[in-house]
């Protein structure tokens, strides 16, 4: 038998990518990662963004619900000289009635050591980016007295522990069972609490407003309070409220555009606008990373506007009297 040599196929030299394809196809999947990366960078920073909102606006209209359900309980005491409403920047040390009680109060909303500014009140103040304009944010506080039946009650709203001008809005409840109590102790009871004895509402208050409205609507402020006299000598208002006793509206000296309005006896506004600027998650953890009074935090908060959600709410008084003021001095 002869064997056949099967004829043998030509061997085909071994192909290898070149240095050139490498560097390319490396060069082209590193474009699609970093696109990859890119959007999944962006979905993840809506995600949060949305989540932050979505905290921010959830924790505001909290706020506001609890708020607007107190004032809509506001009565008047109908006892002289107890306090029906008091709105002012925070600590409301120059109430007349807690003017003595002043540096205690003082020492009492603080839980640690008195800031920096314990003699006069700073605000803060953000830049717009809109010709320049800047909005001055402020931190006060609200005290609100109800009755139901023979149980009176008393409600305070302050912003605690505001370092750097950012806070947590805290509230307090205080209930007396008996009809007749002595005139203050509600309000002060309330205003004087320590701040341990607050619950906490809302982080990262920035900006916490109370002004009160007349029946017309006008905001009722120390620079019209001689409108709720019956004439420029007679302080006297026409229900029988005596202005500057049974409706105190004198300007703040922390602030001058400030009012520090208070109604005692049966006064009471005839509604109040609330406001509250809460700052966003992110920009707060910022924020309380750096140094404390520093100039870095100041410039970063000046700077953070657009990351402050602005509520803003007018609320009847539903047991307000018609307060009337005197037309002869009104525009």
């Amino acid at each position: 038998m002869i064997a056949v040599n099967s004829p043998t196929r030509p061997t085909r030299p071994f192909r290898a990518f070149t240095l050139l394809e490498v560097m390319v196809s490396v060069a082209i999947m590193g474009v699609i990662v970093m696109a990859l990366y890119a959007v999944f960078n962006q979905t993840q920073r809506a995600l949060r963004a949305n989540s932050n909102q979505t905290d921010v606006l959830e924790g505001g209209r909290f706020a506001m619900a609890l708020l607007v359900t107190d004032l809509r309980s506001v009565t008047a005491a109908g006892v002289a000289p107890e306090t029906n409403f008091v709105a002012a920047l925070s600590p409301a040390i120059n109430v007349p009635i807690l003017s003595a009680l002043k540096d205690d109060l003082y020492s009492r909303y603080y839980v640690a050591s008195r800031p920096a500014d314990w003699s006069g009140y700073v605000p803060v103040v953000q830049s717009l980016n809109i010709r320049s304009e800047r909005r001055t944010n402020v931190l006060g506080e609200v005290f609100l007295h109800s009755r139901t039946g023979v149980r009176s009650s008393g409600v305070a709203y302050r912003v605690l522990n505001a370092r750097g001008g950012v806070g947590t809005l805290a509230r307090f409840a205080y209930e007396h069972t008996n009809r007749f109590v002595l005139p203050g102790t509600l309000s002060t009871a309330c205003l004087l609490q320590p701040a341990a004895s607050f619950a906490q509402v809302l982080d990262g208050v920035v900006h916490f407003r109370v002004q009160a409205f007349d029946p017309l609507g006008y905001p009722m402020t120390w620079l019209n309070r001689e409108w709720y006299g019956n004439a420029a000598g007679n302080r006297q208002a026409s229900l029988g409220y005596q202005l500057g006793v049974d409706v105190v509206l004198e300007r703040d000296p922390r602030v001058s555009t400030e009012t520090l309005a208070m109604f005692r006896s049966n006064a009471l506004p005839a509604a109040v606008e609330i406001e509250i600027g809460i700052l966003d998650p992110e920009s707060l953890a910022q924020f309380r990373a750096l140094p404390e009074g520093s100039v870095f935090a100041e410039r970063f908060l000046s700077n953070r506007a657009a990351q402050v959600q602005l509520f803003r709410q007018r609320v009847p008084i539903w047991q307000a009297p018609p307060l009337q003021s005197a037309q002869s001095v009104r525009p």
